[in-house]
């Protein structure tokens, strides 16, 4: 009975729907894709807007080869803070800032329960000891990447620049970016240049 009248409270309560605005920003948090200037998918109108997206995400490689090693087990969140600026109807300015902080997480067991309940494979990641903190990025015996664990830092800073091409029927705009390296490479936040 109490799952019918938590059902009624909320047909009840009830908001109407709204469209969807724009596209659905993606974007892919694996820790080797953060330094490649990866574009977002967003909506071809220029408009003033500031948005905070914060995600959290389970990593786990572990491949080697004979020039390059790398060992990932670890956890990450970004908090990302985006500015826009609409400089007039047809031209929009803006500033991407994140923020990366990696930790040895709390989400190993947890997945290993997933997967066995699905009764998919591991990919090797029960080999290792739950929530135990690896990240390492090794080119022929040198250190790429190798973070310090529970250390917050700024990943690169990306400019953009939007112009409207076409505002009749489909509106068509093009949109260019730079990012400042900003972020530790040897950390893993930035590309260094």
């Amino acid at each position: 009975m109490p799952a019918a009248a938590f059902l009624a409270a909320a047909l009840l309560a009830a908001a109407p729907a709204v469209s969807f605005e724009g596209p659905l920003q993606v974007r892919n948090q694996f820790p080797l894709f953060i330094s490649l200037d990866a574009p977002y998918l967003e909506s071809a109108a220029v408009q003033d807007s500031a948005t905070v997206s914060l995600s959290y995400s389970s990593v786990y490689v572990t491949q080697s080869s004979a020039d390059w090693t790398v060992n990932m087990d670890f956890e990450m969140t970004e908090l990302m803070v985006r500015l826009k600026k609409e400089l007039n109807e047809r031209t929009e300015v803006g500033v991407d800032i994140p923020f990366y902080r990696v930790t040895e997480g709390f989400l190993d067991e947890p997945l290993a329960k997933f997967h066995s309940a699905l009764g998919t494979g591991d990919y090797g990641r029960s080999a290792r000891p739950y929530n135990e903190f690896l990240y390492e990025v090794i080119h022929q015996g040198k250190p790429v990447i190798k973070p310090v664990v529970h250390q917050s830092g700024v990943g690169d800073v990306r400019l953009t620049a939007k112009r409207v091409l076409h505002d009749g029927g489909p509106l068509v705009s093009v949109q260019a970016n730079v990012e400042a390296p900003t972020g530790d490479a040897k950390q893993g936040y930035g590309n260094g240049s």
